[in-house]
């Protein structure tokens, strides 16, 4: 076997050295043009505001009202639409709402599924999935945006009670909105006893606008 002479060898490691800026360089160029392609990524809401998902400044935040997140989820159909009958996140975010114990849990509540005003709902099987990783990223920087707007900071020290409010109210759901499946669910908590009558998604537009009203009075 041959060996290599140190000219050799200092040449391939300058050639290795290269290679390797090269591609830190194309990585690098790849992210900021991604972050350049977000930045121009916006969406048109109900009220014909141009929203901006990728946005972290506190300036992103004008963008967000009311009025469009109540609209949208009033339009938006639970289990992507395999209930018996239309039913509303809007609708979904009330019940939820009513279970909190204290002021921040009910507002918490209300506003817990609001990202998917911006981004839609996604099954929650699927956001396991670690195709799914980036879309929970951005439902969590979503969700710190939206809560930020109406004055409800840290709420990931209240998320998991939260959490436990929505099994509930699934619970219930499973039980008034859905057939039967082929297989059995994941183990839920004791649903509600009031059956779930779905509203009209313009009566769940009025609800949640309602609710929403009674919990932040002092909202803009």
């Amino acid at each position: 076997m041959k060996l290599l002479s140190k000219t050799q060898i200092a040449f391939k490691m300058r050639e290795k050295l290269i290679e390797q800026a090269l591609l830190c360089e194309l990585k690098l160029n790849t992210l900021l043009d991604q972050n350049q392609r977000h930045g121009l990524i916006w969406l048109q809401t109900y009220s014909g505001k141009a929203f901006y998902p990728f946005e972290t400044s506190y300036f992103g935040n004008e963008t967000i009202n009311i009025e469009d997140i109540a609209h949208s989820l009033s339009l938006q159909c639970r289990f992507n639409g395999h209930c018996k009958e239309f039913y509303s996140i809007a609708q979904h975010s009330i019940l939820v709402a009513n279970l909190g114990q204290t002021l921040s849990e009910k507002q918490f509540g209300l506003l817990h599924d609001a990202t998917e005003t911006y981004i839609s709902d996604v099954p929650s099987p699927l956001k396991e999935c670690k195709e799914f990783v980036d879309y929970v990223n951005l439902e969590s920087m979503l969700r710190n945006r939206i809560c930020g707007k109406f004055g409800l900071f840290h709420v990931e020290m209240i998320l998991s009670q939260i959490l436990i409010y929505d099994k509930v109210i699934l619970a219930t759901e499973k039980r008034d909105l859905m057939n039967k499946s082929d297989l059995e669910w994941n183990e839920l908590p004791k649903p509600i006893k009031t059956k779930i009558v779905p509203m009209s998604s313009k009566r769940a537009e009025k609800e949640f606008l309602k609710k929403f009203r009674e919990l932040f009075p002092n909202a803009s």
